[in-house]
């Protein structure tokens, strides 16, 4: 091999040398870089989760300030629509034995210094605490991003029902749901006890019971049909339930009952309560 030969072979291998090391620079570079962005990546999806929970607890916790401070006020204005799902607020107005909101059904001024609202072990579900009639509630509240805007789509008691939104199904989404109405009448002169008209939903879904019950007067129990006629509801008879000497003798094509409403009220005439003047019904028993 002449001294030429080798002065190439080493200007070569010099070459590929210095080219190796600058592609391993490169390679080097290019992977920090990459190591760079995932991390402000990770850190920036980290602030946005952080700020994310800090907006939805603020949220929560406003609602939670709002609707106690109404109840120690003794207002009505829940501002639902502000806060709730439609299907929420509908659950919520549908339940007659309580306050879902607060898990109760009585209850006391509440001191708002005692409402706490944080995190959970589950994504987007957070812990609601306060004392009400100095005993802890603690409910859950799932909040969820809705068109434009935060919305609590469930609330309960439970952090294993809470991930679960509340939707209803569509004959609870009916304005003319209930699952029992009621009038009662104080006892007025000789009478010793009051009198309970009850419409409420046959428990093996036969359709509406209507009944009358006086302690010691006159009782009826009907199983009834419901009819739809535009803005109102018709109760029409359908077989007796009661005593045989309680059989209805009246006019079955015409309703026993009519029951509209006026607002979120429900108002009723039948011919069997007041000789069919109008009367406000009460949710529940």
């Amino acid at each position: 091999m002449g001294i030429n030969t080798i002065s190439r072979f080493l200007i070569i291998f010099t070459f590929f040398l210095i080219s190796c090391k600058q592609e391993i620079k490169k390679e080097n570079i290019t992977e920090a870089k990459t190591i760079e962005l995932v991390e402000v990546k990770q850190n920036t999806d980290q602030k946005s989760e952080q700020s994310s929970q800090k907006n939805q607890i603020d949220f929560v916790k406003d609602f939670y300030t709002s609707y106690l401070t109404n109840i120690n006020n003794d207002s009505f204005n829940s501002n639902f629509d502000k806060y709730l799902s439609e299907d929420l607020i509908k659950y919520v107005n549908s339940i007659d034995d309580g306050d879902l909101i607060i898990d109760a059904q009585d209850h006391e001024k509440f001191d708002l210094n005692t409402l706490k609202v944080s995190k959970t072990s589950k994504i987007n579900i957070y812990k609601v605490e306060f004392v009400n009639m100095q005993y802890e509630t603690v409910m859950f509240a799932k909040v969820k991003f809705i068109n434009d805007g935060y919305k609590i789509t469930n609330l309960t008691d439970n952090l294993d029902d809470a991930s679960e939104d509340i939707v209803l199904p569509e004959f609870m989404t009916d304005k003319y749901y209930f699952e029992s109405l009621s009038y009662h009448i104080e006892r007025t002169g000789d009478s010793t006890t009051g009198v309970t008209f009850r419409i409420e939903e046959d428990f093996d879904g036969r359709g509406i019971i209507f009944e009358r019950n006086e302690a010691f007067g006159d009782y009826f129990k009907y199983l009834c049909i419901e009819k739809r006629i535009k803005d109102k509801l018709e109760i029409y008879h359908k077989e007796n339930l009661g005593a045989e000497e309680e059989e209805y003798t009246g006019d079955k094509s015409k309703p026993l009952i009519t029951i509209y409403k006026k607002g979120d009220d429900f108002h009723a005439k039948s011919p069997l309560i007041k000789n069919g003047k109008e009367i406000k019904l009460e949710k529940g028993y």
